[in-house]
């Protein structure tokens, strides 16, 4: 779970990461991902798994996932390159003391 502490107005200023040590992606390799995230207010989701030291080499990057209170998002992608790599859930544009719970994450390399 992971509160706004205050409001943001723009994408890229409430970033939340959580980085791997071994865990990456080849320009062939074929993944599934998913995860759930619910938040306590309607709001908006980036989701980006992509390189731990080059945020430009990206696995996947989904933008603007609209999230409705209370409501669960169930997000999948596939296919893409990185090594080793990071998952960043960004919350830019969210209000202040808004909870996001991020469940079920789900990385499974094919």
């Amino acid at each position: 779970t992971i509160t706004s502490n205050s409001a943001t107005a723009a994408e890229w200023k409430a970033q939340n990461v959580f980085n791997t040590t071994s865990l990456g992606f080849s320009a062939d390799d074929v993944f599934d991902f998913s995860c759930v995230v619910m938040a306590t207010a309607d709001s908006r989701v980036t989701v980006k798994l992509c390189q731990i030291d080059d945020d430009d080499n990206q696995a996947f990057y989904k933008n603007d996932v609209q999230l409705k209170a209370g409501k669960l998002q169930v997000s999948k992608f596939a296919k893409g390159a990185a090594s080793p790599v990071k998952l960043i859930y960004d919350f830019g544009g969210c209000e202040a003391g808004v909870d996001f719970v991020i469940a079920n994450i789900t990385i499974i390399k094919k």
